[in-house]
């Protein structure tokens, strides 16, 4: 059973945001050259977000996470 759109779009967004903050990098970093050749490569019709959505979308997260721990 194939993901839709969608599905995937998240998947490859949770993969980024795991990574910024796994290897403890820049949000910029989603901006250089490199990263948008490798995106265009992997993922043609993924659509970057910004990086104040990316930010959002990383507090949100942490603030579910830290929720969850605390509980």
């Amino acid at each position: 059973m194939s993901l839709c759109r969608d599905e995937k779009s998240g998947q490859v967004t949770n993969a980024i945001m795991y990574m910024i903050a796994k290897d403890n990098m820049p949000l910029n970093s989603t901006d250089k050259e490199g990263f948008k050749f490798l995106m265009k490569t992997i993922a043609p019709l993924y659509k970057m977000l910004g990086r104040n959505s990316l930010t959002q979308l990383i507090d949100t997260k942490y603030e579910t996470l830290s929720l969850l721990i605390k509980n």
